[in-house]
C-alpha cells in the first residue's frame, strides 16, 4: 500500500492500479492457501515411522526436529535419557528414519494478549502437530538433495566450532552459515539493544561482499566476465542454500540472478523491478512468508532505501551518506520493529555508522578470509589470533555502549487502526523529506512517536491476570498512565542438572513471557513491584524482569527477606530501592491507595506470610490475597473489613485456601485464580469451585481462560473461551 501512495504521488495511476491489482490477486491467494492447510493428523498416543526433514537440534538434554509423519510435517521433541545417548543423537544426520513412539498432541496457542503465537507460527510452516516421543530408535537412513544439503551445512557448522575459537566460532557460524544459535543469550541481547543486531545476519551487505570476492576470484583464476557472470548462477543459489536460506538471502541472492539476467539478456533490469520480482516468487511459493518478521525488515528496508536514492545522493560526504541511509532503514524498519517486538532502538541510527563499516569493511572479508584459509594450520593459527583480539574489542565496545540502554523507544503493539496511521505516517515523512520540507518532517516524525504511543496509552486504566503458568503476576495499570503496578512476577522451580543437561536456550518466564507481554502494552517502567512472598512462583522472574524492565521500588511483606531465594534477588538488585510492609501500612494517594491487611507477625508457614492488599480500582474494590491460607483468613475475618467486590483467590485454587466462613465475608461477584493447565498439584481444587459457586461468584481462571483483563468501568475479558 506505501508503494501505491508512492506511486500516485508520482502521477503514475495506471501502475498505481496495476500495483492495486497485484494486491487483491495476493489477497485471494493467500486466503486460498489458508483455506487448504489442514492437517489430517489426530491427537493420540502412537507408534510412527518419522524421517528427520528441518531444524535438526540438539540443546543440552533436549532433542528436537522437524519431521515427515505420515506425509505431513509435524515437530518432534524427545527428552534425552543420559549422556552416552546425547553422544549418539550428535551422530544423527537430516535423513534418518527412527521409530518413534509418544503422543500427538497440538501446539500451544497464545495465552496472553499480543503474545508470540507458537502454534500460529507453525502453522505457517505448515506444521499443525507436536510429537511428544518417549522412545527414539533409529531404523535408517533416505537421502535427497534438500537433506544432502542441510547435512553438508551441519557439517560445516561443526568444522567451524571445532577450528575456530569459542569466542569467534558463533561469529564465523552466523556470517558464512546464517546460524545464530551458538551466540550467547546476553551478548546477543546487547546488540539488539543497540539497534545493530542486524548485522549479525546475511543480509544484502553480506551476499554482495560475497558476490564480489567469489567475481574477483574468478576473474583472478582467468575466467572471463561472462564466463564468471555464468557460474554466479550456480554458486548464489547454493550459497543461499548453504546460509540457510533466509529471507534476507533470498532476497539478495535473488536481485542479483535478476540483474545478472538483465546483462545476460543485454535488457537492464532495475533493482526496483529486481526486488520487486523477488518479493512475487517468494509470496507464490509460500504466502505466509509476508507474516515473517525478518522478511518485512529485509524488503521494507531495501525498497525503503531504493526508493530513496535521492536523498542519500544529496549528501556530499560519506559521513552525510551513511547517516542518511541509518536514518532511511530506522525510519522504514520502526513500524516493524513496533509490531514485532515493541520497541527499537534510538541510539542504533548513529552507531550502525559505526558498525556497519567495521562489518563491512573489515569484519565480514576476514571472517571470509579466515574461512578460507582454515584448512592451513600455519595460516589459521594467526589469523585467529588476530580474529579473537578484534572481536573482544568489538564485544567491549558493546558492552560499553550499554550506557545508551535507556535509548530503547518502547510504544508497545499498535492496534489495527494506529497501524495504518503510522503506515500513512511514515509515507507522509519520507514525501515531505524529498520535497525538503523539512519542517514538516520534524512535525510528521513528532507525530509518529506521539501515535505509538497513543496507541497502548492507558486512558481508562486495567487490571490484568498475566497467564504466566503455575504462579501468580498481576499488572494494574492506572488511568492516564499515573502509574504502572506489578503484584508478583511469577517464575520457575530450578532443578539441579548435570552439565550435559543444562540447555542455551531454556524457556524463561521473565524473558519469554512477563517482559514481552509487558513492554506489548508500552510499559518500559515500573513504578512497584509489589512480592506477596517468597516462593518462585511468585518471584523467580524478578531479576529477569529487573534487566529488561526498570522498576522504581520493590515491595514485600516484613520478614521475607530472610528468605534466600528474596535475599539472593535483592543482593543482585542493590540498585533498586525497597520497602517492608506489614498490616497497617498504605501506599499510593487518595484515588489508589493499598492498603495492607496482612503479614502482623511472622510465622513459618511461608504462604501465610503473604502479602494481602485491599485496594480501590476502576470504581470496584479488590482483595489480592497472595497464597495466604486458612489461618490467615480466620484471622482476616476477626480483624479486618474484607468485603471485595473481586477476590483474588488465594494459594491458586488450593483446598488450603478459600474458606466458606473467608468467600461469604468477602462476598465477591468475581473471582480470579491463577494456575496452570494440567497442574502437577491439582490446583484449583474441586472444593473450592463449588465453595465459590454456591456463592454464585463467576469464575475466571487462567488455566481456562488464559489472560484476563478488567478494562476500567468496561468490564472482563479473555484471551481463551
Amino acid at each position: 500500500m506505501l508503494f501505491c501512495g508512492y506511486l500516485l504521488s508520482r502521477k503514475q495511476i495506471k501502475k498505481a492500479l496495476f500495483f492495486f491489482s497485484i494486491l487483491l490477486f495476493a489477497a485471494f491467494y493467500y486466503f486460498l492457501t489458508d483455506t487448504l492447510n489442514v492437517s489430517g493428523q489426530e491427537q493420540t498416543a502412537k507408534s510412527a515411522t518419522v524421517r528427520i526433514i528441518q531444524s535438526l537440534q540438539i540443546d543440552g538434554d533436549r532433542f528436537s526436529a522437524v519431521v515427515n509423519l505420515n506425509h505431513e510435517k509435524s515437530v518432534l521433541h524427545y527428552q534425552i535419557k543420559s549422556e552416552k545417548e546425547k553422544e549418539q543423537l550428535k551422530k544423527i544426520r537430516y535423513g534418518a528414519i527412527f521409530q518413534v513412539s509418544g503422543q500427538i498432541e497440538k501446539p500451544n496457542v497464545a495465552r496472553n494478549f499480543n503474545q508470540f503465537d507458537y502454534a500460529d507460527y507453525l502453522k505457517r510452516q505448515k506444521i499443525h502437530t507436536i510429537f511428544q516421543a518417549e522412545k527414539l530408535i533409529p531404523v535408517g537412513t533416505k537421502q535427497t538433495f534438500t537433506s544432502s544439503i542441510q547435512n553438508f551445512r551441519l557439517n560445516l557448522l561443526e568444522y567451524i566450532h571445532e577450528h575456530f575459537s569459542k569466542r569467534t566460532a558463533p561469529y564465523v557460524a552466523a556470517l558464512i552459515t546464517g546460524d545464530k544459535s551458538t551466540f550467547d543469550q546476553d551478548l546477543y541481547a546487547e546488540y539488539q539493544k543497540l539497534g545493530v543486531v542486524h548485522l549479525l545476519a546475511i543480509s544484502g551487505l553480506h551476499v554482495n561482499l560475497f558476490v564480489g570476492l567469489c567475481y574477483f576470484l574468478l576473474l583472478r583464476f582467468g575466467f572471463t566476465k561472462e564466463t564468471s557472470q555464468t557460474l554466479l548462477f550456480v554458486i548464489l543459489p547454493f550459497y543461499a542454500l548453504i546460509a540457510g536460506f533466509g529471507a534476507p538471502v533470498i532476497r539478495a541472492c535473488g536481485m542479483t540472478l535478476f540483474i545478472l539476467t538483465g546483462v545476460k539478456l543485454k535488457r537492464l533490469i532495475s533493482p526496483i523491478c529486481a526486488i520487486s520480482l523477488v518479493f512475487l516468487l517468494s509470496f507464490l511459493v509460500n504466502p505466509y512468508v509476508v507474516f515473517n518478521a525478518g522478511f518485512q525488515l529485509s524488503y521494507a528496508v531495501s525498497f525503503a532505501i531504493l526508493l530513496g536514492r535521492q536523498l542519500i545522493e544529496r549528501a556530499t560526504s560519506s559521513f552525510g551518506k551513511a547517516l542518511t541511509i541509518s536514518i532511511i532503514s530506522t525510519l522504514a524498519s520502526a513500524l516493524i520493529l513496533l509490531f514485532h517486538f515493541f520497541e527499537f532502538s534510538l541510539i542504533g541510527i548513529f552507531l550502525n555508522i559505526l558498525y556497519v563499516p567495521f562489518f563491512s569493511s573489515f569484519l565480514v572479508p576476514f571472517i571470509f578470509i579466515c574461512f578460507l584459509f582454515s584448512k592451513i594450520p600455519i595460516l589459521l593459527t594467526p589469523l585467529n589470533v588476530l580474529l579473537d583480539f578484534f572481536v573482544t574489542i568489538m564485544e567491549h565496545v558493546t558492552e560499553l555502549f550499554q550506557i545508551f540502554n535507556g535509548t530503547m523507544f518502547t510504544a508497545g503493539k499498535p492496534t489495527g487502526l494506529f497501524t495504518l496511521l503510522l503506515v500513512f505516517i511514515t509515507f507522509l515523512i519520507f514525501l515531505c523529506w524529498e520535497k525538503r520540507y523539512f519542517k514538516i518532517v520534524f512535525f510528521f516524525t513528532m507525530l509518529f512517536f506521539l501515535s505509538a504511543k497513543l496507541s497502548t496509552f492507558p486512558f481508562s486504566g486495567e487490571v490484568s491476570m498475566i497467564d504466566i503458568g503455575q504462579g501468580d503476576s498481576i499488572l494494574i495499570q492506572l488511568p492516564r498512565n499515573k502509574g504502572n503496578y506489578l503484584i508478583d512476577t511469577g517464575g520457575q522451580i530450578a532443578f539441579p542438572k548435570e552439565n550435559w543437561q543444562k540447555r542455551k536456550h531454556s524457556f524463561s518466564i521473565g524473558q519469554d513471557l512477563l517482559t514481552p507481554v509487558l513492554k506489548s502494552k508500552g510499559i518500559a517502567k515500573l513504578d512497584k513491584v509489589f512480592i506477596t512472598h517468597a516462593h518462585a512462583d511468585h518471584m523467580g522472574a524478578l531479576k529477569e524482569l529487573a534487566s529488561e524492565i526498570k522498576i522504581k521500588r520493590i515491595y514485600f511483606a516484613k520478614n521475607a527477606a530472610k528468605k534466600k531465594i528474596l535475599q539472593e534477588a535483592l543482593l543482585k538488585l542493590q540498585d533498586i530501592p525497597v520497602t517492608e510492609l506489614e498490616k497497617g501500612d498504605r501506599i499510593g494517594d487518595k484515588d489508589y491507595l493499598f492498603q495492607v491487611l496482612s503479614p502482623y507477625r511472622e510465622v513459618p508457614n511461608t504462604n501465610n506470610n503473604s502479602l494481602v492488599l485491599k485496594v480501590e480500582l476502576g470504581g470496584l474494590v479488590w482483595l489480592f490475597t497472595g497464597d495466604a491460607e486458612k489461618e490467615i483468613e480466620q484471622e482476616l475475618l476477626q480483624t479486618e473489613d474484607i468485603q471485595a467486590d473481586i477476590l483474588k483467590v488465594g494459594h491458586h485454587g488450593s483446598k488450603t485456601s478459600s474458606t466458606r466462613a473467608f468467600i461469604e465475608k468477602v462476598n465477591p461477584d468475581f473471582a480470579l485464580i491463577s494456575c496452570g493447565v494440567k497442574n502437577q498439584f491439582g490446583h484449583p481444587n474441586a472444593e473450592t469451585l463449588v465453595t465459590l459457586q454456591k456463592k454464585n461468584v463467576q469464575i475466571f481462571r487462567t488455566d481456562q481462560n488464559g489472560m484476563i483483563v478488567y478494562r476500567f468501568l468496561k468490564g472482563f475479558k479473555t484471551k481463551l473461551q
